[in-house]
């Protein structure tokens, strides 16, 4: 929480000792519902802090995602499924603004530990719709594409084509 939104630890033990953040396991915050829906209202009106948050909490994000690669390789997958599967709202939302923004260097590390995710979650699905978008958004970003633009649109099409090779499976 401290890194997304960037406050000081002191800042953050003020609001759980109002009970308007609450800590849970680890490095996790949660606010309450009323409070998150009246923050999403505040969030609106607010589009400059939107800019400066919205790439830290994409960054944060997509990189703990991206350590994940490897361990969901080999024996820590299922502590990376775990944790993965705590924080899918962010790692959803860190996704899909990295990929509305074309940040690539955000995107191509992180894009196989969210195959791996999706895959050993069986949310083939999901993993076929998000991968799917992100090669059509790369791919009308501009023209024409760039070496980078077209490395990461050729990834994100072999795990579409994956994603459809096991989903015609069943």
């Amino acid at each position: 929480a401290a890194a997304v939104a960037d406050v000081r630890p002191s800042t953050l033990a003020s609001l759980i000792d109002k009970s308007l953040v609450r800590k849970q396991d680890g490095d996790r915050y949660d606010l309450h519902e009323v409070l998150r829906h009246f923050a999403a209202e505040q969030w609106q009106n607010m589009p400059a802090a939107v800019d400066a948050i919205q790439p830290r909490h994409s960054q944060f994000y997509l990189h703990l995602l991206a350590q994940q690669t490897d361990r969901f390789k080999g024996r820590a997958q299922k502590e990376s499924l775990t944790l993965i599967g705590l924080e899918i709202e962010n790692v959803r939302g860190a996704w899909t603004t990295a990929v509305a923004h074309r940040w690539l260097d955000l995107i191509h590390p992180a894009l196989e530990a969210l195959y791996h995710f999706f895959m050993l979650r069986s949310w083939l699905v999901e993993g076929l719709e998000i991968f799917h978008a992100a090669r059509q958004s790369l791919e009308e970003a501009a023209a024409p594409l760039t070496p980078q633009h077209q490395l990461i649109a050729a990834h994100l099409a072999l795990r579409e084509a994956k994603f459809l090779l096991t989903l015609a499976r069943f």
